[in-house]
This record gives C-alpha cells, structure tokens and sequence, in this order.
C-alpha cells in the first residue's frame, strides 16, 4: 500500500511512515474500503510494521480482502 498524503492535512511523505505505526500502534479497529464494497471496521494489529487482520472462519467477515489487493485503510487519531 502506498498512502497518499493530503495536502490540507498538512502531511508529508518523510513523516507519513511514523505517523501510520504510531496511530495503527495505539488501535485495534481499523476501517478497510475494499474497491466496489461499502466501508468495513476490522479488529487488527499491528506488526512488523504492518497491518495484520485476520477474516474467514470463525474469525471476523471476510470483507473481500486477497492478496496483493489495493484497499484503503482508515486510521483514527484523538487529536
């Protein structure tokens, strides 16, 4: 995945990795946008400097993800 900063958040590439570990370190919900599906919250954490869910089974609804696939992922900050 290869976020894009928003201008008008006043982000930048340089600072955009910390940020990401830092938000995704502190939550266990992510939102996940899976092309052509509505929004999904997934139980999640983080590791080795990555977002790891796990869906299907008995674990949580599989919301379309595979491998390789491009999704969006909305983390959520108190600030």
């Amino acid at each position: 995945m290869s976020p894009a900063p928003s201008s008008d958040q006043g982000l930048d590439a340089e600072h955009l990795p910390a940020l990401i570990a830092d938000l995704a370190g502190k939550s266990d919900l992510v939102w996940v946008t899976v092309p052509g599906r509505p929004p999904q919250a997934l139980w999640n954490i983080w590791h080795d400097n990555a977002i790891a869910v796990v869906t299907g089974g008995i674990e949580q609804r599989d919301p379309g993800l595979v491998d390789g696939a491009a999704v969006e992922v909305i983390l959520r900050s108190k600030e």
